[in-house]
């Protein structure tokens, strides 16, 4: 059994309407919307081994903020570049080419993440900005990681406060 933990990065500043997208950091909200989910997953005992992110600036400063939260070292974050806007199918891929560890955290973008929570055939309209979707797969290696291996364990968000998310 795997366990992957799918979070989208948090709110991001449009301050500078002409910055680069790639380079668009955090806003207030989604600085404090971060590390809270951090702490909420710590707190149900959901600590990754393993976090792969994106290395867009408000995609990796939600991973380190999240991680010094469950007490994971930022320091262990690996940078994929292939998760930057990527699609459900790129996302499946870097899955199984990278996972090693029991339980894995991925931090990316929509629509690349809903579109894997299609792939899932859940009823998850969005998963908003910082939001956390996690699934169990029935596996023993993640080269196997599929859709149809994966059962929906729960999810959450900043604005659900914690009080009434989904679970198995």
């Amino acid at each position: 059994m795997k366990t992957l933990i799918l979070m989208r990065h948090a709110k991001s500043s449009w301050e500078d309407p002409y910055m680069d997208d790639f380079d668009r950091p955090l806003n207030k909200r989604g600085k404090n919307d971060a590390p809270e989910m951090g702490k909420r997953l710590r707190l149900l005992g959901m600590v990754p081994l393993q976090v792969i992110s994106s290395p867009a600036a408000r995609t990796a400063a939600t991973s380190i903020k999240a991680c010094e939260n469950m007490n994971f070292d930022k320091n262990d974050i690996e940078w994929e570049k292939d998760l930057y806007h990527a699609s459900a199918s790129t996302i499946w891929e870097v899955i199984r080419k990278k996972g090693k560890e029991n339980i894995v955290m991925v931090v990316g973008h929509n629509p690349g993440l809903n579109s894997v929570a299609d792939s899932l055939n859940l009823d998850i309209d969005n998963i908003p900005t910082a939001g956390v979707l996690v699934v169990v797969l029935s596996i023993k290696n993640w080269s196997e990681a599929r859709p149809e291996k994966a059962r929906f364990d729960f999810f959450d968000y900043p604005k659900n406060k914690g009080k009434e998310f989904r679970r198995l």
